[in-house]
């Protein structure tokens, strides 16, 4: 419980931290420490239980459901989400999550390559990650980052690779933004 609680703080510290402040971003605007009330109402609505579900979900302690069918996500490892392996459905599963609060325009695939640092032998292979965009409503050109890295390894990567802090931890709290974020608008 100590461990969750710990979680907690760091997740919503991370939050904090992240947020598209209005003020603290400009760089020649006089930054205020003040009560803000939509950052309040944005942290409110924030869910550790839903935040723990997602851990659970990416490691492979709870099923997920993609499209209809039930998988049991055991790996994160690069290469087996590139090969859409049925044991490694993360991306497919975060993907399809974030299509149903998003219009199609907010959410694209960048395609990359890579070379497997654990199979050199195997060459180039492809990839892909998933970028979210909340639009700025003033500044759009000014962008805010939040990242955290989906895929994991273990010594028998493509079959369990789960990572539960490396990095579902950061992977869900990057789906429970978007899920708060869905309905904010920010300047930047």
């Amino acid at each position: 419980m100590k461990t969750r609680r710990l979680s907690a703080i760091i997740f919503t510290l991370i939050i904090i931290l992240a947020l598209p402040f209005q003020a603290a971003l400009a760089q020649d605007a006089d930054f205020a420490c003040e009560f803000d009330p939509i950052t309040a109402g944005l942290i409110q609505n924030l869910s550790q239980a839903q935040w723990v579900d997602w851990i659970e979900k990416l490691s492979g302690e709870e099923p997920v459901t993609i499209q209809g069918q039930e998988y049991t996500i055991e790996t994160r490892y690069t290469a087996a989400m590139a090969d859409d392996a049925e044991n490694a459905q993360a991306f497919n599963f975060i993907y399809e999550q974030v299509r149903e609060w998003l219009p199609e325009d907010q959410v694209s695939i960048q395609s990359f390559e890579y070379i497997d640092r654990f199979d050199e032998a195997s060459g180039v292979q492809a990839s892909r990650n998933l970028i979210v965009t909340f639009p700025g409503s003033i500044i759009p050109e000014e962008e805010v980052l939040l990242t955290a890295h989906l895929d994991s390894t273990a010594p028998l990567p493509l079959l369990a690779a789960p990572g539960a802090d490396d990095n579902a931890t950061g992977s869900a709290a990057l789906l429970e933004a978007a899920r708060v974020f869905r309905t904010a608008h920010f300047e930047r």
